[in-house]
């Protein structure tokens, strides 16, 4: 990682590494604020951009299990607040299945967030004009269902749709659904006092410390979160799927095995192509078949430019799974050569991305 880190100019990280299901790895490496001269550890929290997605996913398919939400009714029968605008396509076709799986033909693919200075808009207004996202609105600009186009915007409708349902804030929501049931304590949704002493800075390639953003668009972007607790909620999922001894005890508290199943399970039209040649969508996830009898790798990647960059890598039946966080401009490169490594070490033939040595 040391050397990884010097070859980007990368000033801190951290990673966690799953074994039979189990977290056996949490580490940081360098700083996690050069000012302070304060080290990354592992209770080092970082922005995990999108990998926030995969979690917010979790939040919403907790709600399925509960009654709250159906994944394949019209989305906007939730809606009280606000409505998707009128379009030459049928609203009515948006269902949360689509949206977790980026087939609702949604706009708005991703937001920069908010300068410490800045308020962060309400959700309404975001959907409305998105002002961290070029005052792009949210629309139906693509028939529901049909092919996969990347939409932040439709896990802020998402946590629209969540508040809702709930009448609580998502943050809330995802804290006692998701984040506490499995042991997520360094991790919230946005900023809280428990972070306080553990967040990273970020920073360019030359050192200068970037500005920390803020984000209406919690469930796109904003969770903050530990290498570790990212890698409990990987652990999570797939003790789910190895049905293992009190898996109806944390189904109770989590999720269910029909349910994870879904999260790993190729979502119709969901071609993408995203980070890996071939990759497909699930519900919050991406989604490899892996060559012979390796089998499937899921994975998400998180950025939030210039200098917050992460990759979320687990192999379900396999019960392995890696996390890396970065707080530096060049964090995306690091992370792609830390995964191959990783890749490498478990002993499975590479993806195309990943050198052939």
């Amino acid at each position: 990682m040391l050397g990884l880190m010097d070859k980007w100019q990368v000033h801190g990280t951290a990673v966690s590494l799953i074994e039979a299901g189990e977290v056996v790895l949490e580490q940081g490496y360098g700083w996690a604020d050069t000012e302070a001269s304060l080290p990354a550890l592992p209770t080092t929290v970082f922005q995990v951009a999108s990998i926030s997605k995969a979690v917010s996913a979790a939040v919403a398919l907790r709600l399925v299990q509960e009654g709250l939400l159906d994944l394949d009714v019209p989305i906007s029968g939730y809606l009280t607040r606000w409505q998707l605008p009128e379009s030459e396509f049928d609203s009515d076709e948006v269902t949360l299945r689509r949206v977790l799986s980026h087939t609702a033909g949604l706009s708005v693919p991703g937001y920069m967030g908010f300068p410490p200075d800045q308020p962060a808009q309400s959700l309404e207004a975001s959907l409305i004009s998105a002002a961290d996202a070029g005052g792009q609105p949210l629309t139906v600009m693509l028939p529901p269902g049909k092919q996969w186009a990347y939409s932040g915007g439709g896990f802020t409708l998402m946590q629209l749709v969540i508040e809702e349902v709930t009448g609580r804030p998502f943050a809330d929501v995802a804290r006692t659904k998701i984040l506490a049931p499995l042991g997520m304590d360094l991790s919230s949704f946005g900023d809280h006092p428990r972070l306080r002493g553990h967040k990273a800075r970020a920073y360019t390639a030359q050192g200068q410390a970037v500005l920390e953003h803020h984000f209406t668009a919690l469930a796109a972007a904003g969770l903050w979160a530990t290498a570790g607790d990212i890698a409990r909620f990987a652990s999570g999922l797939m003790r789910v799927l190895e049905d293992s001894a009190g898996t109806q005890e944390r189904a109770q508290r989590f999720l269910g095995k029909p349910l994870v199943q879904d999260m790993f399970s190729v979502q119709p039209n969901a071609d993408s192509g995203l980070v890996f040649a071939g990759s497909r969508w699930g519900l919050g996830m991406g989604l490899l078949q892996l060559s012979g009898q390796e089998g499937l790798l899921g994975f998400h990647p998180g950025d939030n430019p210039p200098a917050w960059h992460a990759l979320l890598a687990l192999l379900p039946e396999q019960q392995k799974g890696f996390v890396v966080l970065t707080n530096g401009e060049h964090g995306e490169a690091l992370a792609m050569d830390a995964f191959c490594l990783w890749i490498k070490a478990v002993r499975l033939e590479k993806p195309a991305a990943c050198p052939a040595d």
